[in-house]
């Protein structure tokens, strides 16, 4: 199963009912349109209704069911699952916590990501969003993707400057196509729940509080 899932979770996410609900049917007592307007349904509808008649017209071209699986489905399944690499890789490692409700911190909850150097030019073909996430989740609203590595160095210098380097990540990870095998199979989608013992380095958490919330 372990070898199995990377390649299909992005359609069961996608899909659902899993784990908030479906992405192309707005059912209202899923966490994910819980909250929703009937426009949002109503759009969302519309959104799969274009997929479903994409999806027909392109069966219809290229002549067959087996034509369209073989064009189309491999491609997806991979696509999927460098999305699910990426994705995970991104925010799971031995070490990740999580957080609850009580003590969730935005500036905490961000720092739990890992920068990831892929190497292989791909770090550079996705625009730096795997050697830079941690920046991106601090200033997704405000620092586009080609200004991650700028942003990347100086959050390092202002978390050397003080004394915060342990709360940031790094890791080279050339060998993510097995990785990826191995973190599911070892973690799964487990993570350690934070204490107040563990947490990281709560004395200068305000100092970065007010540096992140400056630049926004």
């Amino acid at each position: 199963m372990t070898v199995v899932l990377p390649f299909i979770l992005w359609p069961v996410y996608v899909i659902g009912p899993i784990p908030d609900g479906s992405h192309l049917i707005p059912l209202q007592d899923n966490r994910l349109w819980v909250d929703s307007s009937s426009t949002d349904r109503s759009k969302c509808l519309v959104s799969t209704s274009v997929v479903i008649a994409f999806a027909s017209i392109f069966m219809y071209m290229t002549g067959s069911l087996s034509s369209f699986l073989f064009y189309y489905l491999g491609p997806y399944i991979m696509f999927g699952w460098w999305l699910v690499t990426v994705t995970f890789l991104q925010h799971h490692s031995p070490d990740t916590l999580v957080y609850g409700d009580e003590d969730w911190k935005f500036v905490t909850a961000a720092f739990e990501t890992i920068d990831r150097t892929y190497g292989f030019g791909i770090d550079h073909l996705h625009h730096n969003i795997t050697d830079g996430h941690v920046a991106h989740h601090l200033f997704f609203t405000s620092i586009p993707h080609y200004n991650l590595p700028i942003a990347t160095q100086a959050i390092r210098k202002y978390l050397s400057d003080n004394n915060a380097d342990s709360m940031y990540t790094h890791n080279n990870t050339y060998d993510f196509m097995l990785r990826i095998f191995q973190y599911i199979r070892q973690y799964g989608y487990k993570a350690h729940k934070a204490t107040s013992a563990d947490q990281r380095l709560h004395s200068i958490l305000s100092t970065v509080d007010v540096a992140v919330t400056a630049t926004k």
